[in-house]
Parts: structure tokens; C-alpha cells; sequence
């Protein structure tokens, strides 16, 4: 076990043993007791980039305080899944890790068979999601990842990398796309009328003032299983007046493959933007994971030029792009407003950059370093990020657990640095200084 995994195995160690605490008097005598810490088991597993467990811990978290009958054998099932990870993790040895064999993939899958057949949309394990963030990938699907290009961990000069522009509502950063008006759109494809991103901001603000609220109550417990109702409320009120992809696609590919998936209106004016941009995809495959949409777009070339195109309409998104044989992978939020980050500190200040700009983390040996931040002394840890098609390094005394934070644009008369975007605030309701490679 790396030095950088440590904290967070003990932190699933600790939610496993509540977990199994809270259960031992029913899970009816509690539900959200027991959603709360398996939302940290969750945290936790996302945080090692076990991906495929986390969510199916999250899904599992939502259930357990809606009501659902009879989930008393996955929960039986699902502690199981988490022990056999801990007692690999803990062994510090990655042949433990890849050595679970198929009995726990497949139990895995049974598991997200039996969340699916629940309720609410489901759960393929082996999209695309899973395929580019998981570091167990299940065996069945582990020969799709074989072509993907490895992140670098060499350091790299800052100072030659491209600088980013952050949205403000102007779409003149990119040529015009050709427009496509797509299939008549019916009633469940219209977005919520009379909500505009104002409006949800406003929202976002007086549910951040609620979780600040319960901070300041006393009780750890009370804070955070409000705080978690409250960032599940926030999660879906995002989902308000979000745009279907498939309808805006339409015509941008032979096939689509996007489900439901849905984002803001901006994010999918420069996603369309961006595509048309490049040569025509045969199919266009869409899947979603922790506010952050994965999109694959098959043959296609990927050379130089073509990332160049839409290389700054990537970073002004947060995303980042991952040239694969024969296609690319565009990874980005799907919202502005609130989306998943990466923390971490530095000199005793607490930053974040987009969950789909990260790569990974390391320990580092550095007597002294200087990224976009300026010189530091003694960093404990480089990370590894990528900005559009650029990568670029930062360092840090510590990651933190990764979150889904409200997002706060720094007003134009605001003084700040060019590396900074705004505030974000996670489930904690502390400060981030929202980072952009520049």
C-alpha cells in the first residue's frame, strides 16, 4: 500500500466498521445511519479508484433511505465485496488487488444487477465510465482498455503550456458549428420551464447556507447526515432544466449511443461545437459517473491537429481528451455549477482542480518544486492532470477526499490570479480556490 493510499483505507476501514456497527441492530432501526456510512465507503473506494465499487456504494446509499424493502442480503453482499478489497488493500501487495479473481467480479455484477433491478437507470460496469477510471477493471472488459495511451509521469515545464479561458457566457472562443435541430422534441425532453442557471445558482447558494448552518451545530453526526440529504438534493437539483444529448447530436454521427444523458446547455454548445470540428464519428457512445460525462467517438483520427482544434473549448470545460486506436474519449462535467474536483492542500490552503482533469497522484521526492502556485519547499505529493490534450503537474502536502462542489465564478472586478476560476465548495462547506492550468 502506497504512502498516498493509506489515509484513505483507513477512512474505509472506519466506514466498514460503522457500517457494520449500525447494522447490528437492524436496518430499519436506522436507514440513515447506515446510508451515511456507506456514502463514506463510497468517498473512500472513489478516492483509491475502485470506481465500479463506489458507485454501485452510492447507489446502494440512496436506497437504503428510499424506502426499499429486502435490501438486507445486498447489504450482506456488499460487505463481503468491501472486505475482500480491504484485506487485499491492507496486504500492500497489488498482486492481492488483481489477484480477486472472477468470484468477486461476478458478485460485483450480481450486485449491480440487483441495484438496477431496484429502480432508477441501470448500471453497465463496463462502459466507458469504469473503463477509464477504474484501476481494477473487471476481467470481461479489461482487453478494451489495452489501447489506451499511458499518462506520463515525467515533470513537465508549465511555462510552455497553452492558457485557458474560462467560460463567461460567449461562444465566439470556437467557429460556428453547423447547427442541428434534431427529432421533434416531446414532453419529456423539455427542459424545466422558467429556471434559468441563475435561478439554480441561487439554489445551490441557499442549500451551501444550510450545510454551513449545520456546521456550525455542534454535532458531527447531525452536520454530516444533513449535509449529505443536502448534496443529494443539490445533485438533482442540477439535474433541472439540463439538456438531452441525444437530441443535440442528432445528425453529428451515424449512431448514437447516449441513453439518457444530460447536461447544461453551455457544456453541450461547445460539446457540439467541438464536434463539429472533426470528422464525423460512426458512433458516438455516451455514459455518466459522478456528475462527469464520458463520451467515446469511434473512427475517427486523432492526430495533432485535430486535438488542436478543440484542445482550448476542452479546457474551457474542466475536461480533458484521451486519444485511443481508431477514436477519443472526451471527458468532461456536466455542469459548471456543480461538478466533482480533486482537493488538496498546500502550505496549510486548501485547492481543487476538475475530477476530469485528474490523472493520478504520487509521492514526491522534491527537495523544491514550482508549478502555476510558485516555488514550494519539501512537496509530499506531485499530481498529474490533463487539460484538454495538455498534461500538466501540481504539488501538495495532502489530497483529500475527492467531493462534488458548487462552483462560484469570481465576478470580473474581483482581483485574482489568472490560475484561479472561483470558489468551490463541497459537502464540508469549506473554501476551494478552483484551479486552472494556465
Amino acid at each position: 500500500m502506497s504512502e498516498l493510499q493509506q489515509p484513505f483505507v483507513a477512512d474505509l476501514r472506519r466506514a466498514a466498521e460503522g457500517l457494520a456497527h449500525a447494522r447490528a441492530s437492524g436496518l430499519s432501526a436506522d436507514a440513515m445511519a447506515v446510508s451515511m456510512y456507506v456514502r463514506d465507503i463510497a468517498d473512500a473506494l472513489y478516492c483509491l479508484r475502485l470506481t465500479r465499487h463506489g458507485e454501485l456504494a452510492e447507489r446502494l446509499a440512496r436506497h437504503a433511505t428510499s424506502g426499499f424493502p429486502n435490501l438486507a442480503e445486498l447489504f450482506d453482499l456488499f460487505s463481503q465485496l468491501v472486505s475482500e478489497l480491504l484485506q487485499a488493500l491492507e496486504s500492500g501487495s497489488q498482486d492481492a488487488m488483481t489477484s480477486l479473481g472472477a468470484h468477486h467480479h461476478q458478485q460485483l455484477a450480481r450486485l449491480a444487477a440487483e441495484l438496477s433491478g431496484q429502480g432508477g437507470n441501470a448500471i453497465d460496469l463496463s462502459g466507458l465510465a469504469y473503463r477509464a477510471t477504474d484501476q481494477l477493471p473487471d476481467p470481461m472488459v479489461l482487453a478494451a482498455d489495452n489501447h489506451v495511451t499511458p499518462a506520463t509521469n515525467d515533470d513537465i515545464d508549465l511555462s510552455d503550456m497553452q492558457g485557458l479561458v474560462y467560460f463567461q457566457g460567449s461562444s465566439g472562443d470556437l467557429p460556428e458549428a453547423e447547427s442541428h435541430a434534431g427529432p421533434p422534441l416531446d414532453a419529456s425532453d423539455s427542459p424545466s420551464v422558467g429556471l434559468s442557471i441563475y435561478d439554480r445558482t441561487r439554489g445551490l447558494q441557499k442549500l451551501q447556507a444550510m450545510a454551513q448552518f449545520l456546521g456550525d451545530s455542534g454535532s458531527d453526526e447531525l452536520a454530516r447526515r444533513g449535509q449529505l440529504m443536502l448534496a443529494d438534493h443539490a445533485d438533482w437539483l442540477v439535474g433541472i432544466g439540463q439538456e438531452p444529448l441525444a437530441r443535440r447530436l442528432y445528425g453529428l454521427s451515424r449512431t448514437l449511443d447516449l441513453g439518457d444523458l444530460r447536461a447544461d446547455a453551455d457544456v453541450v454548445d461547445y460539446l457540439v461545437a467541438m464536434l463539429g470540428q472533426l470528422p464525423q464519428p460512426s458512433k458516438i457512445t455516451g455514459s455518466v459517473q459522478s456528475q462527469t460525462l464520458f463520451i467515446e467517438l469511434a473512427d475517427i483520427p486523432t492526430n495533432a491537429p485535430a486535438l488542436e482544434r478543440i484542445n482550448q473549448a476542452m479546457q474551457v470545460v474542466n475536461g480533458r481528451l484521451q486519444p485511443v486506436e481508431n477514436g477519443l474519449w472526451m471527458i468532461l462535467p456536466r455542469s459548471l455549477s456543480r461538478l466533482r474536483v480533486v482537493p488538496f492542500v498546500r502550505n496549510g490552503r486548501r485547492y481543487a482542480i476538475s475530477w476530469a482533469q485528474f490523472l493520478s497522484a504520487e509521492t514526491c521526492t522534491k527537495p523544491r518544486a514550482v508549478d502555476l502556485l510558485g516555488e514550494v519547499e519539501h512537496p509530499r505529493l506531485r499530481i498529474h492532470g490533463q487539460s484538454g490534450a495538455e498534461p500538466f503537474v501540481l504539488y501538495a502536502d495532502a489530497v483529500l477526499p475527492f467531493t462534488v462542489a458548487n462552483a462560484f465564478v469570481l465576478p470580473t472586478v474581483v482581483g485574482a490570479p489568472d490560475w484561479v476560476a472561483g470558489v468551490l465548495v463541497g459537502e464540508d462547506a469549506q473554501l476551494m480556490s478552483w484551479l486552472i492550468p494556465t
